[in-house]
């Protein structure tokens, strides 16, 4: 079984099992040589399963959940793909929603509510000095963290009885020097469900502020704000774009099948 393909850097993983053990599958991409590295990326127990590990510069990274006379905890977990040895990095007083990993920091985030109000803790690890930040703390959802280079994004909202106000959804981003900024401009209004997509210099999401979705991205060099798919494409609100150095990719039904179809800035 397999789930959750990732490459980066010319390497490609995926959570796998052998022989009923649970682990991540590595291969050089232009390889045929599959690597299997037990226990990687997965929970002892499988708690929180469906949270997949963040594969960045040839280290698997994920958190880990046990049981320890009674008691939960979690460790944040990293393993080199070379040698598939594993390690701690961080003892966490709860379980996060998502890990995100970029430049040399481990991300992860907990949204919840703490009886009054929805919070959002992003909080980060630098690995050169072993010490972590509060990215941001606020009241309220966020969720659909994406990273690439210095770049940290995700998207924050406002939750109304319950559920995500659509119209409040907003994208954010953290820049090289630690300073969080508002992505999206206010006539946007960013589709609810994917995470937003970090390339080399500019940030990703779907946009339905026409009516229909379509691909917007800001530029952070230059700071502008632009559709890069027509009116003419069909894009589903499912299927995220993906990126990477300046061009996006994305899955287009406009002539009736599922075509890609490729921006380059």
């Amino acid at each position: 079984a397999a789930s959750d393909v990732y490459k980066r850097q010319d390497l490609v993983a995926w959570r796998c099992q052998r022989q009923n053990e649970p682990g991540l599958c590595v291969t050089g991409a232009e390889q045929p040589e599959v690597v299997y590295h037990r226990g990687v990326g997965w929970s002892r127990n499988n708690y929180n399963a469906a949270s997949r590990p963040v594969v960045h510069q040839g280290v698997a990274y994920w958190v880990e959940y046990r049981t320890h006379q009674n008691k939960p905890t979690y460790r944040l977990m990293k393993a080199d793909l070379n040698t598939g040895e594993q390690s701690v990095l961080l003892y966490l007083d709860m379980m996060p929603d998502e890990v995100a990993a970029f430049d040399s920091r481990v991300v992860w985030k907990n949204s919840f509510f703490d009886g009054q109000d929805y919070r959002c803790i992003i909080r980060a690890l630098h690995l050169e000095t072993s010490e972590w930040n509060v990215v941001t703390d606020n009241d309220e959802y966020c969720y659909g963290l994406g990273a690439f280079g210095e770049v940290l994004a995700w998207k924050q909202a406002k939750i109304e009885y319950g559920y995500v106000d659509p119209e409040s959804i907003r994208v954010f981003h953290l820049d090289e020097n630690g300073n969080v900024y508002r992505a999206s401009s206010h006539d946007a209004r960013v589709s609810e469900d994917l995470p937003v997509v970090v390339g080399e210099g500019f940030l990703v999401w779907l946009d339905y502020r026409e009516g229909f979705y379509r691909v917007a991205a800001l530029d952070l060099l230059g700071r502008r704000e632009g559709f890069l798919s027509p009116e003419s494409a069909l894009i589903s609100a499912y299927i995220s774009p993906a990126a990477g150095d300046r061009s996006v990719v994305w899955t287009d039904y406009r002539n009736g099948d599922s075509d890609l179809f490729l921006f380059r800035f």
